[in-house]
Formats: structure tokens, sequence, C-alpha cells
């Protein structure tokens, strides 16, 4: 189960995951993403990712979330905002993009309780 919404307020297009995440419903999400990008001008805005929700992340998915990251900075992204499950995956995430998070590109977040 997905969510793609354009925020007009904060220029920020959002898009959550929860349930069981897998491949198939990963592309099917990326997809979402170019559509709704398609829909809207091409001008600077914020990438937020929330998967916080899901309860299983299958192989391969983070492969399709990672493809939807990279559009969105060739539409126009200047910023990418993930929310993930665990403090565990934020602190390993931060480390494997640290340059992009000390820049200012990247922001990892842990899901409010």
């Amino acid at each position: 189960m997905y969510i793609v919404n354009w925020n007009e307020e904060e220029n920020t297009l959002e898009a959550s995951l929860g349930g069981n995440v897998t491949v198939g419903e990963a592309q099917v999400f990326a997809d979402a993403i170019v559509h709704e990008l398609g829909a809207v001008p091409q001008r600077p805005f914020t990438y937020k990712l929330d998967y916080s929700k899901a309860n299983r992340v299958d192989e391969g998915v983070l492969e399709a979330f990672h493809v939807a990251q990279v559009y969105c900075r060739l539409r126009g992204a200047t910023k990418y905002v993930c929310v993930a499950r665990t403090q565990t995956e934020v602190e390993y995430i931060i480390g494997l993009r640290l340059q992009q998070v000390l820049e200012g590109e990247e922001e990892y977040q842990l899901a409010a309780a």
C-alpha cells in the first residue's frame, strides 16, 4: 500500500509506504512518482519518502526507491528526506550517504513516536 501526493503549500512530493512492500509494488510506486511529477511544472522541490510503517521490505525494493529518488533529482528535487523504520537503518543509510547529508541534499529521520 502506498500514497503519492503533491503538497503545493510546502512544494513537496510526499510518498508513503506501509505493510509488506514487494518489488512489484515498489515498481508501481516509482511509476506513480513519475506520473505525479509529469502533472506539475518542473521546478525546485523536496522529495519526502516515508516507509516507516512498512512491516517488511523485500529485497530489491530499496533499488526501486533509489530509482525514484534519482528521477526526482532529475526533475528538480533539491532535497531528499527519508523517514526510515529504525534508528539502526537511519544510521546505516547516513553512513552510506554521508557526503550528501553533509551537503544538505539528503536527510534521514526516524518516524516520530
